[in-house]
């Protein structure tokens, strides 16, 4: 065997955990084996499914997977395989498509599986979180209907994504890593704003320090600067920073491949109070989500006491939660949009979250801050060990 590269990884225990739990529910479903797309989409987090399986991925590297009931499990990707064999000892069996062909190995293996007749599940077909036209490749799909005629061929998104996330405690410690390897970024962030530095320098500040603090490549950075209500977006600019800008952000550090996020507003000189009341208003509305964060707790439940709490306060208050992991879990509730499904949808201990509240006080400035939090039995745990606050720049 191969001698392993220096690279972080995760355990044989832990490999051995989620195969079994996928392959239970295979087992319900009757699926000989699961396939999954070579996609990076939406900030590498269509990969999820594949790396979760595979333990291979990251700098958005297509990696493709078919995973079998019983059996060993295939990797696909798109070159260099030998250097994949040593980041990893989950699998071992990994192959390259010739021209491009992604089928190509995949019908391969399903062949050498003696799959004909049986039920095969396709990850990607249909009801992804911000996909529900799905993001498998018809080419491939297409070759594959043809190489079985005879198989019956399903969605597995929605069965995946389930698995997915419910959390180990493995998992949840590569989440709390990623969030101190955000902090460690956002503190160089606030060392690096100063009136006269150029926007994208700041920026570049806060890559470099999640990068030397053990971070995978950031794909997901949201950042915007400048005087009043700014919104943050996806480009830094050239303008040089001025005292009274705000620097508006959501963050994501990656620690094999476990996304975790939060949101510092920042603020360069003397906030005015009412951004600071607004800040107070947020961290009450913060604090009573994360302690409704319990197992068996309906979302429901917790976006009507936040609207019953935003009532007493005097204030708006608009409530953004959705799963964080190796990709975007399940379920995903944005600006209190919430449909019966998510509504109705009970906690469980090991699922972790984004929880980004934002606050608006009447006729007044709102404020956003977030961090990932895991559901335990006592209440949500919060996995970044920062401050909750406006982050005030002295200038």
């Amino acid at each position: 065997m191969q001698e392993l590269l220096d690279v972080a990884r995760l355990s044989l225990p832990e490999r051995d955990r989620r195969w079994a739990c996928v392959r239970e529910v295979m087992d319900e479903r009757d699926l000989a084996c699961i396939v999954t797309p070579p996609h990076t989409g939406h900030w590498e987090m269509f990969a999820a499914d594949t790396r979760y399986l595979t333990h291979i991925g990251g700098n958005n590297s297509e990696t493709a997977c078919v995973f079998p009931r019983a059996g060993e499990v295939t990797a696909i990707v798109l070159n260099r395989p030998e250097f994949w064999a040593r980041t990893q000892n989950w699998v071992s069996d990994i192959r390259t498509p010739r021209r491009h062909l992604w089928s190509g190995p995949m019908i391969e293996r399903m062949h050498e599986l003696g799959i004909e007749r049986q039920r095969i599940g396709v990850v990607g077909l249909s009801a992804g979180l911000r996909t529900p036209e799905g993001i498998f490749p018809y080419g491939i799909y297409a070759r594959m209907r043809d190489a079985f005629p005879n198989a019956a061929f399903e969605d597995a998104t929605e069965m995946i994504a389930s698995v997915r996330a419910v959390k180990s405690a493995e998992e949840i410690g590569c989440l709390e890593r990623a969030a101190a390897i955000v902090e460690a970024g956002l503190q160089a962030m606030a060392e690096a704003a100063a009136p006269g530095v150029p926007d994208h320098e700041v920026h570049a500040a806060l890559y470099y320090a999640m990068l030397k603090a053990g971070s995978e490549i950031p794909t997901m950075v949201l950042w915007g600067s400048g005087p009043g209500n700014v919104r943050d977006a996806f480009l830094p600019t050239r303008r040089p920073l001025q005292r009274g800008d705000m620097l508006s952000n959501e963050v994501e550090a990656k620690y094999i491949g476990y996304a975790a996020q939060r949101v510092q507003p920042a603020f360069l000189g003397d906030p005015p109070k009412p951004l600071l009341d607004a800040m107070d208003k947020q961290r009450i509305v913060f604090e009573a989500t994360r302690e409704r964060m319990k197992p068996g707790t309906r979302f429901g439940g917790i976006v009507s006491a936040v609207d019953e709490l935003a009532q007493e306060l005097g204030c708006r208050a608009t409530l953004t939660l959705h799963g964080r992991g190796l990709g975007e879990d399940r379920p995903l509730l944005v600006g209190g949009d919430m449909t019966p499904e998510v509504a109705n949808f009970q906690l469980q201990e090991g699922n972790a979250f984004i929880v980004k509240p934002n606050v608006r006080l009447p006729d007044g400035p709102g404020i956003t801050w977030g961090d990932t939090v895991a559901v335990t039995a006592q209440g949500g745990r919060r996995l970044g060990k920062g401050k909750h606050e406006l982050m005030i720049i002295a200038c």
